[in-house]
């Protein structure tokens, strides 16, 4: 600030020196009424370093003189602001677009930013998206650093706010055979990006089971006659919850019995008590009936568990056949072994 007694008239001088004193400029310049600003506008290239600027005015009356340091960097020529490339999208990758830097840095730093705030750890060039910037703008600050310039930063724009990411969801398959009593198998194929939460619904005839929403299904009665499809649903924070359903199955056909042969106890006999043993049927529970025969023809009224030989099975052997019904299940017959000739 020049003193309030040198004013119009005055005569200045301005001296630029290095760091070892060796002059570089002078200027003798005249003060106009009012004008502080006699140098605005004129450029002085100095070379990096320390330099001093001496400056001393001086009138018939006075005299007054002050030095400043400065330290003189190199000035870049271009620092262009930085673009981002990519979709915002969570899961997405956004990439730098740095532009040509002049003179080229030596280092170029990043910082991404969420919404105004810095986020941890992004400091690539490169940023993939999360669920935290969901509805969120992105931007992106650049450094350039390099020796004997001072550091420039320059801040892109902002991107449009981050929309819900997209699951990779395949279409899922089922395994097993379409049969009353048989287990079905989702099979989901590979979901992504993991982990993927999944969830599973079955239905017959396009119609959703309650219950049925587990990985397997085990077909019940109810569903013979129509077609089995599952439905996987998978949800991940950040992005957009996606279902996607198996072609269907062949139309469910009735089951199968598990049938062993029957046996009988007791003494082919006249008066004696014969016992069918039926073995154990299933899926439990099995409703059983019961025909004894006598030389192969069935006898009219043994259709108990028991039977008592008469004088009229003398000489025959005797069979009997247990036949087990369940809903949803093909009737299934099987017969014993004859016993001996009834004595």
């Amino acid at each position: 600030k020049f003193p309030a007694g040198l004013g119009t008239g005055s005569a200045y001088t301005l001296s630029i020196y290095n760091a070892s004193g060796t002059n570089l400029y002078s200027f003798d310049l005249d003060a106009a009424a009012g004008n502080g600003t006699w140098l605005a506008g004129q450029q002085i290239n100095l070379p990096a370093g320390r330099a001093y600027i001496r400056i001393d005015g001086y009138d018939s009356w006075a005299a007054w003189g002050k030095t400043y340091t400065l330290n003189v960097g190199w000035i870049w020529s271009a620092t262009p602001v930085p673009g981002i490339s990519g979709t915002p999208q969570v899961g997405r990758t956004l990439t730098a677009v740095t532009g040509t830097w002049s003179p080229t840095p030596d280092v170029l730093g990043y910082q991404w930013f969420r919404s105004g705030t810095a986020i941890t750890g992004a400091t690539g060039k490169t940023y993939t998206l999360v669920a935290a910037d969901l509805g969120k703008t992105i931007t992106l600050k650049v450094t350039g650093s390099k020796a004997g310039y001072p550091s420039a930063t320059r801040t892109s724009a902002a991107t449009t706010a981050v929309t819900p990411g997209t699951l990779t969801a395949p279409v899922p398959t089922i395994s097993g055979t379409a049969k009353v009593g048989s287990t079905l198998t989702a099979v989901p194929g590979i979901w992504g990006p993991a982990p993927v939460t999944l969830a599973y619904q079955w239905k017959a005839g396009g119609v959703a089971i309650t219950g049925a929403t587990a990985a397997t299904y085990k077909v019940a009665a109810a569903d013979t006659g129509k077609t089995l499809t599952v439905t996987v649903t998978g949800t991940k924070t950040g992005y957009t919850t996606t279902a996607k359903t198996s072609t269907v199955t062949t139309a469910v056909t009735p089951g199968t019995l598990t049938a062993p042969v029957p046996t009988i106890t007791g003494t082919a006999k006249v008066g004696s008590t014969l016992t069918a043993v039926p073995g154990t049927w299933g899926p439990a529970p099995v409703t059983l009936a019961y025909q004894w025969k006598a030389g192969g023809v069935a006898i009219t009224g043994a259709t108990a568990a028991t039977y008592k030989p008469v004088a009229a099975n003398i000489g025959k052997t005797i069979t009997v056949t247990v036949t087990g019904t369940k809903t949803g299940y093909t009737t299934t017959a099987k017969t014993s072994t004859a016993t001996a000739v009834v004595v």
